[in-house]
């Protein structure tokens, strides 16, 4: 899976796919496996416990952060199970197409042609320090808003588009993907399916806006982070990075944004304390927060400025002075052009 080492694992990930990459090798993905891959996820995952220690995130909206990140306590020991990291390890495995270190073509990553971005060596006890939790800390909630627009756009405008050409291709590459190493065969639909591992976002019903979706995965996460944090792990590992992150910055929320101008503000703010955090040289991952913004919002107005280009709804707009920009603004709060439809009449 690997060719040219192109980065050292006590490197920090710069972009998304750097991210997927490092936690594919950190979980115990790459190379090692069975019990070697559980002691990997045990030495990270008390390294994560120890930070979170270190700056008094003891608790993520009423649990433990140990409970959440162990799947059982007993008797004040740690558990080695350490199911949401596993579980995260798994799910980004899955999509990228990786099995026994080798990349088998059932995900986006190109057989036979997917590189790595890190080193193919074994990872030595010394990569699992606090500087590694750190930087897993700081990027999960980029993979975790990352992989929902994703998927989001597959179950919806991206499902007949493959990853030769077109906008899905285009934001996996601005995320750090070389074209040349993505599975060019691979539809929006067949992308949609490669997140067994993810059951927050396995199974949420296809929504017109973004900030939609993230209130469904909200609410599937919300049935679950108390009860069985494994079964909802990126949304798990995304409120503890928050709550990390809060502690640490600027940042103003602990919680999942779910209006498109807070997830704005959260993907900003991201960027300013991951740019803070003093973890290596993290200045290119904080741009990529700022280039996931950027395709996000682009993205969202895109969708809904066609839905409204022509017919009714846009001249009823046009007429109540909200076209163009302004009616995909106004379309994209409401949720939808059939809903600003009725909203209008109902007014009326």
């Amino acid at each position: 899976m690997s060719a040219d080492n192109q980065k050292k694992l006590t490197q920090p990930p710069e972009n998304l796919k750097e991210a997927i990459d490092w936690v594919l090798w950190m979980s115990g993905n790459v190379v090692v496996g069975g019990s070697e891959g559980t002691q990997a996820i045990q030495k990270l995952a008390l390294k994560i416990i120890n930070v979170l220690n270190n700056n008094k995130v003891t608790s993520v909206n009423g649990s433990t952060a140990i409970s959440l990140l162990a799947g059982d306590i007993a008797g004040g020991s740690r558990s080695t199970n350490y199911k949401p990291i596993e579980s995260l390890g798994n799910g980004v495995r899955e999509l990228i197409g990786c099995s026994s270190g080798e990349v088998n073509g059932g995900g986006i990553g190109k057989p036979g042609g997917y590189q790595s971005s890190y080193s193919d060596q074994n990872p030595s006890t010394s990569v699992y320090n606090d500087d590694a939790a750190k930087r897993f800390l700081a990027f999960i909630p980029l993979i975790f808003f990352a992989l929902g627009f994703l998927y989001w756009q597959c179950q919806g405008g991206w499902a007949g588009k493959d990853l030769s050409h077109g906008p899905m291709k285009d934001l996996l590459v601005e995320m750090g993907f070389p074209a040349e190493q993505l599975n060019e065969e691979k539809k929006g639909s067949d992308v949609s399916g490669m997140f067994n591992g993810l059951d927050e976002l396995k199974n949420v019903n296809p929504t017109p806006t973004f900030p939609a979706f993230l209130h469904k995965v909200e609410e599937k996460g919300k049935k679950h982070f108390v009860s069985s944090p494994i079964n909802v792990p990126l949304y798990t590992l995304c409120l503890i990075a928050l709550t990390y992150m809060k502690n640490k910055s600027t940042l103003t929320t602990d919680k999942i944004p779910q209006t498109k101008e807070a997830i704005i503000k959260t993907l900003n703010k991201l960027s300013d304390a991951v740019k803070s955090s003093h973890v290596g040289t993290l200045t290119k991952l904080s741009n990529a927060y700022l280039e996931l913004n950027t395709a996000i919002t682009d993205a969202m107005n895109s969708t809904e400025s066609t839905s409204s280009s022509a017919g009714p709804v846009s001249a009823i707009l046009t007429t109540i002075g909200l076209g163009g920009g302004a009616a995909a603004a106004y379309i994209l709060d409401i949720g939808g052009a059939k809903t600003v439809v009725h909203s209008l009449l109902k007014i009326g």
